[in-house]
This record gives structure tokens, sequence and C-alpha cells, in this order.
């Protein structure tokens, strides 16, 4: 299986396309950015924990481009 995952990955694209995907290539790379990177917040969400860490008197956490 690792083989045939190997090959798929390396297969040249069709025309117009920059990469070749398989089923569950997308999402296994976006646990690898989560994990690195966190998992991404709506604005919204933010703006409220702003908010409600400024009525409680709790500092402000850390927030990533």
């Amino acid at each position: 299986m690792d083989r045939m995952l190997h090959k798929l990955k390396n297969a040249k694209p069709i025309a117009g396309q920059e990469r070749f995907f398989y089923p569950g290539l997308h999402e296994h790379e976006e646990i690898q950015e989560r994990r690195c990177r966190g998992i991404p917040l709506h604005k919204e969400v933010i703006r409220w924990f702003e908010n409600i860490t400024g009525e409680l008197n709790i500092p402000v956490f850390e927030t990533l481009p």
C-alpha cells in the first residue's frame, strides 16, 4: 500500500493541475497543518474570546496571523 500511495503521490498530474490527489490525501495534509499551526478559529469566535477575557480580566491569548 505504501508503494502504491508513493507512486500515486509522484504521478504526473493532468494538464492544468499542479498535483495528483488521491482519497484521504487532502485530509491527511489538513491534519498535519493543524497539528503544526493549530485549528483556525472564525473571526467572530476570536472577537468573542477577546470580549469575554476583557470582561473577566483574563490575559488575551496569542493568535497567529
